[in-house]
Protein backbone atom coordinates (compact mmCIF):
# COMPACT_ATOMS: atom_id res chain seq x y z
CA UNK A 1 0.00 0.00 0.00
CA UNK A 2 3.10 2.27 0.95
CA UNK A 3 4.17 2.36 -2.51
CA UNK A 4 1.04 2.61 -4.12
CA UNK A 5 -0.02 5.61 -2.27
CA UNK A 6 3.87 6.77 -2.68
CA UNK A 7 3.52 6.34 -6.89
CA UNK A 8 -0.07 7.77 -6.40
CA UNK A 9 1.03 11.03 -4.78
CA UNK A 10 4.16 11.62 -6.55
CA UNK A 11 2.07 11.74 -10.04
CA UNK A 12 0.30 15.00 -8.70
CA UNK A 13 3.27 16.84 -7.57
CA UNK A 14 5.42 20.08 -9.33
CA UNK A 15 8.90 19.83 -9.00
CA UNK A 16 10.57 23.17 -9.07
CA UNK A 17 14.46 21.59 -9.98
CA UNK A 18 16.76 23.64 -7.28
CA UNK A 19 20.78 23.23 -6.91
CA UNK A 20 21.84 20.27 -5.68
CA UNK A 21 24.76 19.39 -3.31
CA UNK A 22 25.78 16.13 -1.56
CA UNK A 23 27.18 15.70 2.21
CA UNK A 24 29.26 12.44 3.22
CA UNK A 25 31.13 11.96 6.14
CA UNK A 26 32.94 8.24 6.97
CA UNK A 27 34.32 7.72 10.35
CA UNK A 28 37.10 4.28 10.83
CA UNK A 29 38.83 3.42 13.64
CA UNK A 30 42.11 5.33 13.50
CA UNK A 31 40.32 9.40 13.71
CA UNK A 32 42.76 10.69 11.29
CA UNK A 33 41.39 8.66 8.15
CA UNK A 34 38.07 10.41 9.21
CA UNK A 35 36.37 12.33 6.31
CA UNK A 36 34.26 15.44 5.85
CA UNK A 37 32.61 15.98 2.09
CA UNK A 38 30.25 18.31 0.60
CA UNK A 39 29.84 19.01 -2.67
CA UNK A 40 27.54 20.24 -5.47
CA UNK A 41 25.73 17.65 -8.38
CA UNK A 42 25.82 19.14 -11.08
CA UNK A 43 24.98 16.98 -13.71
CA UNK A 44 22.61 13.64 -13.67
CA UNK A 45 24.87 11.08 -13.99
CA UNK A 46 26.46 12.02 -11.13
CA UNK A 47 23.24 12.42 -8.75
CA UNK A 48 22.40 8.70 -9.53
CA UNK A 49 26.16 7.77 -9.72
CA UNK A 50 26.17 9.17 -5.71
CA UNK A 51 22.71 7.30 -4.90
CA UNK A 52 24.44 3.89 -6.09
CA UNK A 53 27.84 4.88 -4.88
CA UNK A 54 29.78 4.17 -8.01
CA UNK A 55 32.36 5.53 -10.05
CA UNK A 56 34.08 8.52 -8.24
CA UNK A 57 31.40 8.07 -5.43
CA UNK A 58 32.32 4.19 -4.20
CA UNK A 59 33.23 3.92 -0.74
CA UNK A 60 36.83 5.29 -0.35
CA UNK A 61 39.64 2.30 0.37
CA UNK A 62 40.87 1.81 4.11
CA UNK A 63 44.01 3.35 4.68
CA UNK A 64 46.59 2.28 7.58
CA UNK A 65 44.27 -1.24 8.47
CA UNK A 66 41.41 0.98 9.73
CA UNK A 67 38.22 -0.21 10.08
CA UNK A 68 34.93 1.22 9.40
CA UNK A 69 32.98 2.55 11.79
CA UNK A 70 29.59 4.44 10.91
CA UNK A 71 28.60 7.01 8.12
CA UNK A 72 26.43 9.37 7.01
CA UNK A 73 25.18 10.29 3.17
CA UNK A 74 23.31 13.82 2.72
CA UNK A 75 21.28 14.86 -0.43
CA UNK A 76 21.46 18.90 0.31
CA UNK A 77 19.43 21.39 -1.11
CA UNK A 78 19.17 24.85 0.84
CA UNK A 79 18.91 28.52 0.07
CA UNK A 80 15.90 27.25 -1.96
CA UNK A 81 14.55 29.81 -4.73
CA UNK A 82 11.60 28.73 -5.63
CA UNK A 83 8.82 30.69 -3.96
CA UNK A 84 6.64 27.71 -3.61
CA UNK A 85 9.31 25.01 -2.32
CA UNK A 86 7.38 24.02 0.44
CA UNK A 87 3.95 24.60 -0.59
CA UNK A 88 1.67 21.23 -0.15
CA UNK A 89 2.81 18.57 -3.79
CA UNK A 90 6.08 20.79 -4.12
CA UNK A 91 9.21 18.42 -4.38
CA UNK A 92 12.66 20.10 -5.35
CA UNK A 93 13.76 17.07 -7.43
CA UNK A 94 13.15 15.93 -10.66
CA UNK A 95 10.45 13.27 -10.62
CA UNK A 96 12.60 10.29 -11.50
CA UNK A 97 15.75 11.96 -9.48
CA UNK A 98 13.16 12.29 -6.47
CA UNK A 99 11.66 8.49 -6.87
CA UNK A 100 15.68 6.98 -7.53
CA UNK A 101 16.17 9.15 -3.85
CA UNK A 102 13.52 7.23 -1.87
CA UNK A 103 13.92 3.98 -3.34
CA UNK A 104 17.88 3.58 -3.34
CA UNK A 105 18.46 5.16 0.30
CA UNK A 106 15.80 3.61 1.24
CA UNK A 107 14.00 6.57 3.14
CA UNK A 108 9.89 6.20 4.09
CA UNK A 109 7.99 6.64 1.49
CA UNK A 110 5.27 8.21 3.70
CA UNK A 111 7.65 11.56 3.64
CA UNK A 112 5.34 12.73 0.00
CA UNK A 113 2.45 12.52 2.03
CA UNK A 114 4.01 15.41 4.51
CA UNK A 115 4.30 17.78 1.84
CA UNK A 116 0.98 19.68 3.09
CA UNK A 117 1.46 19.39 7.31
CA UNK A 118 1.67 22.72 8.90
CA UNK A 119 4.12 23.89 11.65
CA UNK A 120 6.54 21.32 13.15
CA UNK A 121 5.90 17.89 12.63
CA UNK A 122 8.46 14.46 13.50
CA UNK A 123 7.26 10.87 12.83
CA UNK A 124 9.80 7.49 12.81
CA UNK A 125 8.95 3.94 12.13
CA UNK A 126 11.11 0.84 12.85
CA UNK A 127 11.34 -1.34 9.55
CA UNK A 128 12.60 -4.75 11.16
CA UNK A 129 14.06 -6.13 7.71
CA UNK A 130 15.85 -9.31 8.47
CA UNK A 131 17.93 -8.25 5.54
CA UNK A 132 18.40 -4.14 5.88
CA UNK A 133 16.93 -3.12 9.47
CA UNK A 134 16.54 -0.03 9.83
CA UNK A 135 15.23 3.59 11.29
CA UNK A 136 13.32 5.99 9.46
CA UNK A 137 12.57 9.00 10.73
CA UNK A 138 10.91 12.33 9.02
CA UNK A 139 11.37 15.85 10.53
CA UNK A 140 9.59 18.82 9.05
CA UNK A 141 8.93 21.94 9.48
CA UNK A 142 6.66 24.19 7.00
CA UNK A 143 5.21 27.95 7.49
CA UNK A 144 2.43 29.63 5.96
CA UNK A 145 3.86 32.15 3.70
CA UNK A 146 5.70 35.48 4.29
CA UNK A 147 4.57 37.39 1.38
CA UNK A 148 5.11 35.47 -1.55
CA UNK A 149 7.62 33.28 -0.32
CA UNK A 150 7.06 29.75 1.58
CA UNK A 151 9.40 28.73 4.30
CA UNK A 152 10.92 25.61 6.21
CA UNK A 153 12.86 22.74 6.42
CA UNK A 154 12.74 19.24 5.39
CA UNK A 155 14.32 15.82 6.44
CA UNK A 156 13.86 12.44 5.42
CA UNK A 157 16.49 9.92 6.94
CA UNK A 158 17.31 6.62 7.04
CA UNK A 159 19.50 4.19 9.65
CA UNK A 160 21.03 1.17 8.12
CA UNK A 161 21.63 -1.26 11.69
CA UNK A 162 23.38 -3.58 9.36
CA UNK A 163 25.70 -0.63 7.22
CA UNK A 164 25.61 1.52 10.71
CA UNK A 165 25.23 4.46 7.75
CA UNK A 166 22.54 7.26 7.98
CA UNK A 167 21.11 7.79 4.50
CA UNK A 168 18.64 10.85 3.91
CA UNK A 169 17.05 14.22 1.76
CA UNK A 170 18.00 17.27 3.94
CA UNK A 171 16.45 20.65 2.45
CA UNK A 172 15.04 24.20 3.57
CA UNK A 173 15.49 27.95 2.88
CA UNK A 174 15.80 30.93 4.53
CA UNK A 175 13.62 31.90 7.50
CA UNK A 176 14.39 35.54 7.21
CA UNK A 177 14.11 36.97 3.91
CA UNK A 178 15.10 40.63 4.83
CA UNK A 179 18.90 39.54 5.11
CA UNK A 180 20.58 37.73 2.23
CA UNK A 181 23.86 37.76 4.17
CA UNK A 182 22.12 35.66 7.04
CA UNK A 183 22.69 32.31 7.07
CA UNK A 184 20.12 30.08 6.46
CA UNK A 185 18.75 26.95 9.02
CA UNK A 186 20.24 24.20 7.16
CA UNK A 187 23.83 26.18 6.92
CA UNK A 188 23.58 26.61 10.79
CA UNK A 189 23.07 22.99 11.27
CA UNK A 190 25.92 22.19 8.62
CA UNK A 191 28.11 23.74 10.55
CA UNK A 192 27.13 22.34 14.11
CA UNK A 193 27.22 18.97 12.14
CA UNK A 194 31.02 19.32 10.81
CA UNK A 195 31.61 19.89 14.57
CA UNK A 196 30.18 16.62 15.72
CA UNK A 197 31.06 14.78 12.31
CA UNK A 198 32.96 12.08 14.12
CA UNK A 199 29.84 11.51 16.31
CA UNK A 200 27.80 10.65 13.16
CA UNK A 201 26.57 7.24 14.56
CA UNK A 202 23.64 8.10 15.92
CA UNK A 203 20.47 8.53 14.09
CA UNK A 204 19.00 11.47 16.38
CA UNK A 205 22.08 13.85 16.09
CA UNK A 206 20.51 15.20 12.84
CA UNK A 207 17.25 15.99 14.01
CA UNK A 208 19.02 17.15 17.93
CA UNK A 209 21.09 19.17 16.00
CA UNK A 210 18.02 20.88 14.11
CA UNK A 211 16.30 21.69 17.93
CA UNK A 212 19.25 23.22 19.20
CA UNK A 213 18.76 25.69 16.23
CA UNK A 214 15.10 25.53 16.20
CA UNK A 215 14.91 25.91 20.10
CA UNK A 216 17.71 28.95 20.61
CA UNK A 217 18.23 31.93 22.63
CA UNK A 218 16.60 33.86 20.58
CA UNK A 219 13.00 32.90 20.66
CA UNK A 220 13.57 33.07 24.22
CA UNK A 221 14.70 36.79 24.19
CA UNK A 222 11.76 36.95 21.89
CA UNK A 223 9.28 35.83 24.38
CA UNK A 224 11.09 37.66 27.07
CA UNK A 225 10.81 40.94 24.60
CA UNK A 226 7.05 40.20 24.82
CA UNK A 227 6.41 40.59 28.41
CA UNK A 228 8.50 43.82 28.59
CA UNK A 229 6.52 45.32 25.61
CA UNK A 230 3.01 43.83 27.48
CA UNK A 231 4.68 45.88 30.27
CA UNK A 232 4.57 49.13 28.82
CA UNK A 233 1.59 48.51 27.31
CA UNK A 234 -0.46 47.61 30.52
CA UNK A 235 1.33 50.72 31.85
CA UNK A 236 -0.35 52.96 29.01
CA UNK A 237 -3.77 51.68 29.67
CA UNK A 238 -4.12 51.41 33.39
CA UNK A 239 -2.91 54.71 34.19
CA UNK A 240 -5.44 56.29 32.03
CA UNK A 241 -7.69 55.33 35.26
CA UNK A 242 -5.79 56.22 38.50
CA UNK A 243 -7.25 59.38 38.78
CA UNK A 244 -10.82 57.88 39.60
CA UNK A 245 -14.39 59.13 39.21
CA UNK A 246 -16.65 59.16 42.00
CA UNK A 247 -20.81 58.90 41.35
CA UNK A 248 -21.94 62.41 41.18
CA UNK A 249 -18.27 64.07 40.61
CA UNK A 250 -18.55 67.09 38.34
CA UNK A 251 -15.62 66.56 35.48
CA UNK A 252 -13.48 69.08 35.52
CA UNK A 253 -11.72 70.05 32.26
CA UNK A 254 -8.80 68.43 32.88
CA UNK A 255 -10.86 64.83 32.98
CA UNK A 256 -12.71 66.11 30.43
CA UNK A 257 -9.61 66.27 27.79
CA UNK A 258 -8.51 62.65 29.18
CA UNK A 259 -11.67 61.24 28.40
CA UNK A 260 -11.50 62.91 24.76
CA UNK A 261 -8.29 61.72 23.92
CA UNK A 262 -7.12 59.25 26.16
CA UNK A 263 -4.50 56.93 24.46
CA UNK A 264 -4.27 56.39 21.19
CA UNK A 265 -6.59 53.11 20.53
CA UNK A 266 -5.22 52.18 17.01
CA UNK A 267 -2.04 52.03 18.15
CA UNK A 268 -2.76 49.84 21.04
CA UNK A 269 -5.10 47.43 19.17
CA UNK A 270 -2.50 47.01 16.48
CA UNK A 271 0.54 46.62 19.38
CA UNK A 272 -2.02 44.05 21.14
CA UNK A 273 -2.50 42.29 17.38
CA UNK A 274 0.87 42.75 17.03
CA UNK A 275 2.06 40.53 20.88
CA UNK A 276 -0.21 37.80 20.26
CA UNK A 277 0.65 36.77 17.31
CA UNK A 278 4.55 36.49 18.33
CA UNK A 279 3.68 35.17 21.63
CA UNK A 280 1.81 32.35 19.59
CA UNK A 281 4.83 32.09 17.13
CA UNK A 282 6.82 28.83 18.19
CA UNK A 283 4.43 28.25 20.30
CA UNK A 284 6.18 25.52 22.99
CA UNK A 285 3.57 23.18 23.13
CA UNK A 286 4.06 21.75 19.31
CA UNK A 287 7.82 21.59 19.80
CA UNK A 288 6.79 19.17 23.04
CA UNK A 289 5.09 17.06 20.96
CA UNK A 290 8.38 16.69 18.73
CA UNK A 291 10.76 16.83 21.49
CA UNK A 292 8.90 14.07 22.99
CA UNK A 293 8.83 11.59 19.65
CA UNK A 294 12.63 12.12 19.31
CA UNK A 295 12.92 11.17 22.38
CA UNK A 296 10.69 7.73 21.70
CA UNK A 297 12.92 7.23 18.29
CA UNK A 298 15.72 7.81 20.41
CA UNK A 299 14.69 4.61 23.02
CA UNK A 300 14.14 2.93 19.76
CA UNK A 301 17.07 3.23 18.44
CA UNK A 302 18.99 1.95 21.57
CA UNK A 303 16.46 -1.05 22.64
CA UNK A 304 17.20 -1.85 18.43
CA UNK A 305 20.86 -1.41 18.42
CA UNK A 306 23.04 -4.64 19.26
CA UNK A 307 25.02 -4.97 22.19
CA UNK A 308 28.57 -4.90 19.65
CA UNK A 309 27.26 -1.65 18.26
CA UNK A 310 26.97 -0.15 21.24
CA UNK A 311 30.25 0.80 21.85
CA UNK A 312 31.72 3.53 24.30
CA UNK A 313 31.16 6.16 21.84
CA UNK A 314 28.19 5.75 21.06
CA UNK A 315 26.84 5.07 24.02
CA UNK A 316 28.53 8.52 25.48
CA UNK A 317 26.92 9.97 21.87
CA UNK A 318 23.59 8.54 23.05
CA UNK A 319 23.54 9.71 26.44
CA UNK A 320 24.55 13.30 25.80
CA UNK A 321 21.70 13.33 22.70
CA UNK A 322 19.22 12.03 25.86
CA UNK A 323 20.12 14.54 28.44
CA UNK A 324 19.84 17.31 25.71
CA UNK A 325 16.60 16.31 25.07
CA UNK A 326 15.55 16.07 28.76
CA UNK A 327 16.71 19.66 28.66
CA UNK A 328 14.95 21.30 25.72
CA UNK A 329 11.63 19.37 28.02
CA UNK A 330 12.16 21.09 30.98
CA UNK A 331 12.84 24.11 28.98
CA UNK A 332 9.85 23.93 26.81
CA UNK A 333 7.50 23.42 29.91
CA UNK A 334 8.64 26.28 31.16
CA UNK A 335 8.67 28.39 28.30
CA UNK A 336 4.98 27.42 27.68
CA UNK A 337 3.78 28.30 31.53
CA UNK A 338 5.58 31.71 30.20
CA UNK A 339 3.54 32.14 27.38
CA UNK A 340 0.87 30.82 29.16
CA UNK A 341 0.74 33.68 31.14
CA UNK A 342 1.64 36.47 28.84
CA UNK A 343 -1.65 35.12 26.80
CA UNK A 344 -3.62 35.38 29.73
CA UNK A 345 -2.25 39.19 30.30
CA UNK A 346 -3.23 39.50 26.82
CA UNK A 347 -6.57 38.65 26.67
CA UNK A 348 -6.83 40.76 30.13
CA UNK A 349 -5.25 43.66 28.29
CA UNK A 350 -7.90 43.11 25.72
CA UNK A 351 -10.14 43.36 27.64
CA UNK A 352 -9.74 46.41 29.58
CA UNK A 353 -9.89 47.64 25.48
CA UNK A 354 -13.26 46.47 25.26
CA UNK A 355 -13.64 48.75 28.25
CA UNK A 356 -12.39 52.08 26.91
CA UNK A 357 -14.16 51.61 23.73
CA UNK A 358 -17.73 50.93 25.67
CA UNK A 359 -16.54 54.05 27.72
CA UNK A 360 -15.48 56.02 24.69
CA UNK A 361 -18.92 55.24 23.44
CA UNK A 362 -21.00 56.31 26.11
CA UNK A 363 -18.80 59.25 26.57
CA UNK A 364 -20.12 60.16 23.08
CA UNK A 365 -23.40 59.51 22.99
CA UNK A 366 -23.36 61.54 26.28
CA UNK A 367 -21.48 64.14 24.11
CA UNK A 368 -24.07 63.90 21.61
CA UNK A 369 -26.51 64.35 24.44
CA UNK A 370 -25.27 67.59 25.41
CA UNK A 371 -24.94 68.75 21.77
CA UNK A 372 -28.73 67.87 21.49
CA UNK A 373 -28.99 69.99 24.79
CA UNK A 374 -27.17 72.50 22.96
CA UNK A 375 -29.16 73.00 20.03
CA UNK A 376 -32.59 73.17 22.08
CA UNK A 377 -31.11 76.03 24.08
CA UNK A 378 -30.19 77.30 20.64
CA UNK A 379 -33.60 76.72 19.68
CA UNK A 380 -34.91 78.41 22.97
CA UNK A 381 -33.23 81.17 22.42
CA UNK A 382 -34.95 81.48 18.76
CA UNK A 383 -38.19 81.27 20.59
CA UNK A 384 -37.36 83.99 22.85
CA UNK A 385 -37.17 86.08 20.27
CA UNK A 386 -40.04 85.42 19.26
CA UNK A 387 -41.31 86.15 22.34
CA UNK A 388 -40.03 89.88 22.23
CA UNK A 389 -41.40 90.08 19.16
CA UNK A 390 -44.78 88.97 20.80
CA UNK A 391 -43.99 91.72 23.36
CA UNK A 392 -43.50 94.72 20.91
CA UNK A 393 -46.46 93.66 19.48
CA UNK A 394 -48.67 93.39 22.63
CA UNK A 395 -47.52 96.48 24.13
CA UNK A 396 -48.99 98.48 20.96
CA UNK A 397 -52.06 96.50 20.47
CA UNK A 398 -54.04 97.73 23.73
CA UNK A 399 -53.78 101.51 22.12
CA UNK A 400 -54.11 100.18 18.85
CA UNK A 401 -56.62 98.28 19.65
CA UNK A 402 -58.43 101.91 21.28
CA UNK A 403 -57.65 104.35 18.56
CA UNK A 404 -59.74 102.09 16.19
CA UNK A 405 -62.25 102.43 18.61
CA UNK A 406 -61.80 106.10 19.10
CA UNK A 407 -61.66 106.70 15.05
CA UNK A 408 -65.16 106.07 15.02
CA UNK A 409 -67.57 108.42 15.72
CA UNK A 410 -66.79 108.89 19.28
CA UNK A 411 -65.35 111.84 19.15
CA UNK A 412 -65.65 114.85 16.47
CA UNK A 413 -62.09 116.49 15.55
CA UNK A 414 -63.79 118.19 12.51
CA UNK A 415 -63.42 122.71 12.53
CA UNK A 416 -60.67 123.57 14.47
CA UNK A 417 -60.41 121.78 16.74
CA UNK A 418 -62.03 124.43 19.72
CA UNK A 419 -64.33 122.44 22.28
CA UNK A 420 -64.48 119.59 19.69
CA UNK A 421 -62.38 117.04 22.54
CA UNK A 422 -64.92 115.42 24.67
CA UNK A 423 -64.76 115.72 27.85
CA UNK A 424 -64.62 111.65 28.25
CA UNK A 425 -61.35 111.30 26.52
CA UNK A 426 -59.71 110.06 29.74
CA UNK A 427 -61.54 107.21 29.30
CA UNK A 428 -59.02 106.60 26.76
CA UNK A 429 -56.00 106.76 28.87
CA UNK A 430 -57.59 105.09 31.69
CA UNK A 431 -58.57 102.16 29.86
CA UNK A 432 -55.21 101.70 27.50
CA UNK A 433 -52.92 102.06 29.97
CA UNK A 434 -54.04 99.22 32.57
CA UNK A 435 -54.67 97.00 29.88
CA UNK A 436 -51.01 97.43 28.32
CA UNK A 437 -49.63 96.95 31.82
CA UNK A 438 -51.99 93.47 32.59
CA UNK A 439 -50.65 91.95 29.26
CA UNK A 440 -47.20 92.81 29.77
CA UNK A 441 -47.30 91.88 33.75
CA UNK A 442 -48.69 88.23 32.40
CA UNK A 443 -46.01 88.08 29.76
CA UNK A 444 -43.08 88.33 32.03
CA UNK A 445 -44.91 86.10 34.39
CA UNK A 446 -45.11 83.46 32.52
CA UNK A 447 -41.56 83.75 30.93
CA UNK A 448 -39.99 84.02 34.22
CA UNK A 449 -41.42 80.55 34.85
CA UNK A 450 -40.08 79.26 31.49
CA UNK A 451 -36.94 79.83 31.60
CA UNK A 452 -36.94 77.93 35.40
CA UNK A 453 -38.31 75.29 34.36
CA UNK A 454 -35.15 74.83 31.10
CA UNK A 455 -32.61 75.77 33.90
CA UNK A 456 -33.74 72.89 35.84
CA UNK A 457 -33.75 70.98 32.70
CA UNK A 458 -30.15 71.57 31.59
CA UNK A 459 -29.37 71.22 35.68
CA UNK A 460 -30.76 67.40 35.51
CA UNK A 461 -29.08 66.48 32.27
CA UNK A 462 -25.80 67.67 33.35
CA UNK A 463 -26.26 65.40 36.53
CA UNK A 464 -26.58 62.62 34.28
CA UNK A 465 -23.94 63.10 32.29
CA UNK A 466 -21.99 62.90 35.33
CA UNK A 467 -23.55 59.51 36.86
CA UNK A 468 -23.25 58.17 33.07
CA UNK A 469 -19.64 59.38 32.89
CA UNK A 470 -18.95 57.91 36.72
CA UNK A 471 -20.34 54.55 36.49
CA UNK A 472 -18.22 53.93 33.14
CA UNK A 473 -14.95 55.00 35.06
CA UNK A 474 -16.20 53.06 37.83
CA UNK A 475 -16.10 50.09 35.83
CA UNK A 476 -12.85 50.28 33.85
CA UNK A 477 -11.36 50.99 37.35
CA UNK A 478 -12.92 47.35 38.78
CA UNK A 479 -11.57 45.63 35.86
CA UNK A 480 -8.26 47.09 35.10
CA UNK A 481 -7.71 46.75 39.07
CA UNK A 482 -6.91 50.54 40.30
CA UNK A 483 -8.45 51.37 43.12
CA UNK A 484 -10.88 54.27 43.88
CA UNK A 485 -10.87 56.92 46.53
Amino acid sequence: MDEFLFSYHLERCDFPVEKTSYLEIFNYSEPNVHTFKKESLAMADDFGDFLLRKGMYAPPPVKDNATFQNGMRLVLQHRLQNEEAFSSHTISLAKDAYRSLVLEMQLPLQGIQTTSVVGPFFWYEYNPDPANPRLQLIFRKSDVKWGTRSRGFEMMLSYNFRTRITSGYLRGNKSDEKSDEKPDEIDDVLKLLQGCSSTASHPLLLPTLFLTTQLSTENDNGQREIRGRLRRLEKALVQRYMKPVMLGQTINETDEELLRKGPQLDTINGELADLHCTAMWKRPQAWQNVVRRIVEASEQFWSTAGEEAKTPELTKLHREICSTLQLFTVKLEGLESYTHVSLERLSLQRQVMDSIVSLRESTISTMLAAQQKRLAEVTRQDGASMKTLAFLGSLFLPGTFLASIFSMSFFDFGGDMNGSVSTSAWIYFVVSMPLTALIVGAWWKFDRHSNKANRQDWHDIEAGMDVITARAMRSVQSRTGTSTF
